[in-house]
């Protein structure tokens, strides 16, 4: 039987077009293939199904053309002279036409296809077979390879490695809300540097996992257990086969946008704000319940009343332009997976910013944790110590041993007793004659909440309304800019950047010219204890 190959020439160019960038180079990889064809015949071999045949040569070619254009291992793809009946043409084309491309590849495909794809080239399975094993037609099983090969083909072509893949950054977890059972959503990132920059790459935009493993470069069965935890945890969202990081992101820029004006205008107006903070400090020391502290506790807490006013103060401005009440009240913060209602927030940080990345000036707080009748709130400044939070696991049992005056450590337990003298070197507890105590302020949660906050709320409102213009002209125009997709952010987490140093800044200007603080040669953490009755 006379074949005449030019009448698969239109299929077969269309074919190359759909594969190749531009139409001369399909039109060359079409003269190729039907070349091999005049060959494969002149030998005097038998085409039963030619369609089929010029088919897999064509892509066979084109994949020989791709190995050579990225430097991959050659691989001989021309056909033997003689083909025997037996021959499974389908499965022998799709098994040998870029083998070794594919398997140095695996890793780069999601689940579905990479299943068929590992039983297909690495473990010799026939499409039979696999279609048995996963319960699924045979024509599913080649569409899997199918589409498989070709995410893998233009992966490989998009050259979309980011620095993320080889310089990754820092990206710190911090919240506004009441945190999980387990610490959420801060443990659900840590310190794994992958979950960071896997959150780092997908906030510009949504992201499909094979386009994450690729920019990252690991492999996905290492990056999907993460992304499934993000999205579980709820620091990510699926939109279809894609993902994004639901939380905002700040920048070096945006943490530095502010800091100058805030530098001048806290050495400007400290002098003047302190003077309603004098007039807090007078009402709060007229409680009874600060009259039941100690000397020590008494210093803790005047400084916790501080820095609680003086942070608190832009808030009142900040709800002028973000209508915070309506987005900001406690109702409407997400009920969370594991006991958490929270917004999570994210500081993005090169490895050399990693040290020192914020304003020594930024506050870390109100931090609270609550277990049964207890809670401990803290803030974390220049006063004391950043980041110097207690730990929840410690705080039963060292507050049960304080009122029961015991340093036993049968009481304690023994990581609370390993830990205490650092607790105590740090201002949180003393002990006297063998007996433990607290050493920051106790006081009920109705005088936490009907007098401290009480009043704090009341000298905040004052210096808010008397320097109203200085915190506006901070906060104007400098809302950070977020993605278009993200609709979850509430309006004030855009401006939380602004205002952030100069509270810090006036205090620290009245401790350094003897405002504040004056004498004090002990430790100083902004923390205090409340009990429900």
């Amino acid at each position: 039987m006379k074949i005449e190959l030019s009448e698969y020439a239109d299929c077969l160019l269309k074919r190359a077009v759909y594969r190749c960038d531009n139409l001369h180079d399909a039109e060359d990889l079409v003269q190729d293939t039907l070349l091999a064809g005049l060959v494969y015949l002149k030998k005097g071999n038998e085409m039963k199904d030619p369609a089929a045949w010029l088919n897999a040569v064509l892509d066979r070619k084109y994949y020989d053309i791709l190995r050579r254009k990225y430097r991959k291992p050659e691989v001989s793809i021309d056909f033997a002279d003689d083909i025997p009946e037996h021959y499974c043409f389908y499965e022998d084309v799709e098994r040998s036409e870029d083998a070794e491309l594919i398997r140095k590849n695996l890793g780069r495909l999601t689940s579905v296809y990479r299943e068929t794809m590992v039983r297909f080239y690495m473990k010799n399975q026939s499409i039979r077979e696999i279609a048995k094993a996963l319960s699924i037609p045979e024509n599913t099983v080649k569409s899997r390879l199918n589409a498989g090969r070709e995410h893998i083909r233009k992966e490989i072509a998009m050259e979309n490695y980011t620095n993320q893949s080889y310089e990754p950054e820092y990206l710190y977890i911090s919240c506004t809300g009441a945190i999980g059972k387990d610490s959420e959503p801060f443990n659900l990132v840590g310190n794994d540097r992958l979950a960071m920059n896997l959150l780092i790459l997908a906030y510009e935009k949504p992201l499909t996992i094979g386009e994450l493993s690729q920019a990252i470069g690991i492999p996905t069965p290492y990056v999907e257990p993460v992304i499934d935890r993000l999205v579980s945890g709820e620091l990510m969202k699926r939109t279809g086969n894609r993902v994004y990081t639901d939380f905002i992101i700040y920048t070096k820029e945006d943490r530095e946008a502010t800091v100058t004006l805030e530098r001048r205008y806290a050495d400007e107006n400290y002098k003047a704000v302190w003077e309603y903070m004098q007039m807090g400090f007078e009402e709060l020391s007229g409680q009874d319940f600060y009259k039941n502290q100690n000397e020590h506790q008494k210093t803790k807490l005047t400084a916790y009343f501080a820095v609680r006013t003086i942070e608190l103060a832009p808030r009142y401005v900040r709800n002028e332009l973000t209508d915070e009440f309506e987005k900001n009240r406690w109702e409407s913060y997400p009920e969370r997976p594991n006991g958490g209602k929270w917004f999570a927030m994210g500081n993005r940080v090169t490895d050399r910013e990693k040290a020192r990345w914020g304003s020594i000036y930024s506050v870390n707080g109100e931090y609270s944790r609550t277990e049964g009748r207890i809670s401990v709130h803290e803030y974390g400044t220049l006063l004391h110590e950043m980041n110097c939070h207690m730990d929840n696991g410690l705080l039963m049992p060292l507050f049960y041993a304080s009122v029961k005056n015991s340093a036993d450590p049968d009481m304690i337990g023994k990581r609370a007793f390993d830990q205490l003298e650092g607790l105590i070197r740090k201002g949180y507890f003393i002990r006297e004659n063998g007996v433990l105590k607290a050493d920051i302020p106790v006081m009920s949660e109705k005088d936490r909440c009907e007098g401290l906050y009480e009043i704090s709320n009341r000298y905040a409102k004052v210096i808010s309304e008397h320097f109203h213009d200085m915190y506006m002209d901070i906060y104007r125009d400098r809302a950070v800019k977020i993605p278009p997709h993200l609709d979850s952010v509430p309006d004030f987490m855009k401006y939380m950047q602004g205002c952030c140093s100069i509270g810090m800044m006036m205090i620290m200007n009245a401790k350094e010219n003897g405002l504040f603080l004056s004498g004090i040669d002990y430790p100083v953490p902004t923390a205090f204890i409340s009990v429900q009755n």
